[in-house]
């Protein structure tokens, strides 16, 4: 039986830590996964003394159906899209094609999770490799109060609600920077604190997310609405 004190983030495809920040901000812990390398190195040096203070770990893996060491693809040009997939992009003209071919460690989230503790919340924004790790979340009875992922398919939305989560919010990628360049969010001392976004960045999660949350019909709609196109899909229990 996992318990879920509040407290504990997993920042899975922390990039440039943008997100990170967020949730350090917040007064949030967090575990930072990047299968990049380079990414890893940077964010260690961002969050030194968030990470000497133990208040941040980070944690250069992919994260996949089994663990194993396996090709990943750094696109050079736009790390946002590093990859094990780079075919997924390959039709896609906004894409660079500047992809540098590194070998790097593969885990299972559930086995990550086991190491570092149960979350609170759940980032996932893996490159078309979200619902991988839902089902392994499901496999393993993972379920935090809050989640959110990459919804490139209906498979996100689908293993979202046979993991029981039954209300939802959609947010666009498109939207992030300017609908969530001045908001309030709750600090986890219970004071709100005034937050900017970054372009790119994924933006606010759970109760920091304005209006109501949808049920599945309602979210479905929206996600085939856009297109499944750059549009996170996060649930709460």
């Amino acid at each position: 039986m996992w318990s879920y004190p509040p407290g504990l983030v997993y920042d899975v495809g922390m990039n440039n830590g943008d997100d990170s920040a967020y949730y350090l901000a917040k007064g949030l812990r967090v575990v930072g996964i990047d299968a990049n390398p380079h990414c890893c190195a940077s964010c260690e040096i961002r969050f030194a003394r968030e990470i000497t203070l133990g208040l941040m770990t980070v944690v250069n893996v992919g994260i996949g159906a089994d663990q194993g060491r396996q090709d990943f693809f750094v696109n050079t040009s736009k790390d946002r899209i590093s990859t094990f997939l780079p075919e997924k992009f390959a039709d896609k003209e906004w894409a660079p094609k500047d992809w540098e071919q590194v070998t790097v460690s593969v885990e299972r989230l559930s086995a990550v999770i086991a190491k570092y503790g149960a979350p609170h919340f759940i980032k996932l924004d893996i490159e078309h490799l979200d619902n991988v790790a839902l089902l392994d979340l499901q496999a393993a009875a993972i379920r935090p109060p809050f989640l959110s992922a990459e919804a490139h398919s209906v498979d996100v939305h689908s293993s979202l609600c046979g993991m029981g989560y039954e209300k939802f919010k959609v947010v666009s990628g498109f939207e992030v920077a300017d609908r969530f360049s001045d908001v309030a969010v709750l600090h986890a001392d219970g004071t709100r604190l005034p937050y900017g976004f970054e372009y790119e960045s994924s933006g606010p999660f759970g109760d920091d997310l304005p209006g109501p949350w949808l049920d599945a019909d309602t979210a479905l709609a929206e996600l085939r609405q856009r297109n499944f196109d750059w549009v996170d899909l996060h649930a709460a229990l």
